[in-house]
C-alpha cells in the first residue's frame, strides 16, 4: 500500500468530493448545511459521495469510518456534527460501520477559520482522545470531516487514532480549499 506523508502522517489514501472556490454555490451549500440547521446536505452529500466511492478500489480496503467530532460546546450550540452526517450517509451506502462515538474532542478550540497552518497545527494538539480503541485496533480507518484547509484537524485526529493502534489511515472531505 502507498502512503503520503501529510505533516509526518502516513496517509493510506486522501480525496474529497469537490474543490471549494470563495464565494460559490458550493461555499453556500456547506455554510448552510454547517451554520444554518440544515444537516441532511450532509447526509445526501455522504450518500451520493459513497455511490462514487463504491465504483473504485480506493474504499475497498476501509473497515470503519470515524467523523471529526466536535466538542461537545460546539456540539450543544449547533446542535448536530455536520461531518457525522456525512459519515453516516457514506457508510450507509458503502455498508461500512460509523464509529462515531469513538473519538472525543477533548478540548474546545475556538473557529480555525482566520487561523494560518501554523496557528490551526498548535490550536489541534491534545484535542483528540479515542474512547473506544477496541473498536479501531488494526482496522483501515476513513476519518472524515466536511472541509480540508490545511489538513491540521484531519493529522490531529489521525495521530490519535494511529497511537491508538489503528490500522492504516485515510481520508474523506466534502471539500478541499483551492488554493
Amino acid at each position: 500500500m502507498f502512503y503520503r506523508v501529510i505533516e509526518d502522517v502516513a496517509i493510506a489514501d486522501a480525496f474529497a468530493l469537490y474543490w471549494l472556490r470563495k464565494k460559490s454555490l458550493l461555499e453556500r451549500v456547506l455554510v448552510a448545511m454547517k451554520y444554518k440547521n440544515q444537516p441532511n446536505i450532509g447526509l445526501f452529500l455522504g450518500r451520493y459521495y459513497a455511490t462514487m466511492l463504491a465504483q473504485t478500489s480506493l474504499i475497498q480496503t476501509i473497515e470503519g469510518i470515524v467523523p471529526i467530532p466536535l466538542h461537545r460546546r460546539r456540539l450543544q450550540e449547533r446542535g448536530y456534527n455536520q461531518s457525522g452526517f456525512f459519515a453516516q450517509g457514506l457508510a450507509e451506502v458503502l455498508q461500512i460501520p460509523c464509529y462515531s462515538a469513538c473519538v472525543e474532542r477533548i478540548r474546545y478550540t475556538p473557529s480555525q477559520t482566520k487561523k494560518s497552518k501554523e496557528e490551526r497545527k498548535a490550536n489541534l494538539q491534545g484535542v483528540f482522545r479515542v474512547m473506544h480503541p477496541e473498536l479501531i485496533q488494526g482496522k483501515h480507518l476513513l476519518l472524515v470531516d466536511d472541509i480540508f484547509t490545511t489538513g491540521a484537524t484531519l493529522v490531529s485526529c489521525a495521530k490519535e487514532v494511529l497511537a491508538e493502534g489503528a490500522g492504516p489511515v485515510s481520508m474523506a472531505t466534502i471539500a478541499i480549499v483551492e488554493a
